[in-house]
């Protein structure tokens, strides 16, 4: 990672390995030793994004919402079983929950 690092930002490995000791930076300190370009928002991220990969326009953001476990049960897919939606309650409930508790 460090060497990475060193590469993407054009910095001396020794000056990457003084600022990789775990601390957490705040985006102006961040800016002001060297490991950001510049300061902005969530929304400028997905502009600059879109410009490095070429999109032209507003990049369209599209997000996902998690079922519930009711709209699971009782949602409007005609086409589920009752077994597919079980398995899909546990999914939600167990498998989610614990991916997210393991990192």
């Amino acid at each position: 990672f460090v060497e990475i690092v060193s590469e993407g930002r054009k910095m001396p490995i020794d000056k990457v390995k003084e600022l990789a000791d775990g601390r957490i930076f705040t985006g102006r300190q961040a800016l002001k030793v060297g490991l950001v370009d510049k300061l902005g928002d969530f929304y400028d991220a997905v502009d600059i994004a879109a410009k490095e990969a070429w999109i032209k326009g507003k990049p369209v953001l599209k997000y996902y919402t998690a079922p519930s476990p009711w709209s699971i049960l009782f949602g409007s897919t005609a086409q589920s079983t009752l077994q597919e939606r079980g398995l899909e309650i546990l999914r939600v409930l167990f498998i989610d929950k614990w991916l997210l508790n393991s990192k």
